[in-house]
């Protein structure tokens, strides 16, 4: 038996969003915090060696300075590492919210799940080698989006370029389709 369902199909796709990006942003949050664990507590116990200053040719000092002033959210580091850890799992799961949001949109608006959800991936690799060839890997997602920092210092503006110009279009895009989706045919 079919039954159609009380709620609105405006109020069933904003929920339907929010808990599919939500759901995203949790999980990339945790992958953050286990990286930071493993990163923090882990590869220093079992190879001590690999994470000693003095290979740097600095003390312990001179390298968390260095650290702090080339790489945006390393200034967290000052208020503690739990919180750093934080900082560098919420940039994350940012990122996984905003191409979220993106692969909810293109889902929306392309029939073909498979090629919906290659949007998402298209466009972060692809817009990565546009930025790339233009000289602006500042603003490319290789480098921005899992972590703020390549190979060169970024400045946190810069790094977050490109995300925030993408959250805007997918929740600009998201916002249009949830308020026409009364009048759509694919909803009918």
């Amino acid at each position: 038996m079919s039954s159609r369902t009380r709620r609105s199909i405006r109020t069933h796709l904003a929920h339907r969003a929010l808990s599919g990006i939500g759901a995203a942003a949790l999980a990339f949050f945790i992958v953050g915090i286990v990286w930071f664990v493993v990163a923090e507590y882990v590869a220093p116990s079992a190879w001590p060696h690999a994470v000693d200053p003095s290979g740097f040719g600095r003390s312990t000092a001179e390298v968390q300075t260095a650290v702090q002033a080339s790489d945006p959210l390393a200034r967290f580091l000052s208020s503690g590492h739990w919180v750093f850890g934080m900082a560098a799992a919420s940039w994350l799961a940012i990122n996984g919210a905003v191409f979220a949001a993106l692969a909810f949109v293109s889902v929306l608006l392309i029939r073909r799940r498979v090629i919906a959800l290659m949007v998402p991936v298209a466009l972060y690799l692809g817009q990565s080698v546009v930025a790339q060839i233009a000289g602006q890997s500042q603003y490319s997602f290789l480098v921005t989006a899992v972590y703020p920092t390549g190979l060169q210092h970024l400045p946190i503006v810069a790094a977050s370029a490109a995300t925030v110009v993408l959250a805007i279009g997918a929740v600009a895009a998201g916002t249009v389709l949830i308020a026409r989706s009364p009048t759509n045919q694919r909803f009918a």
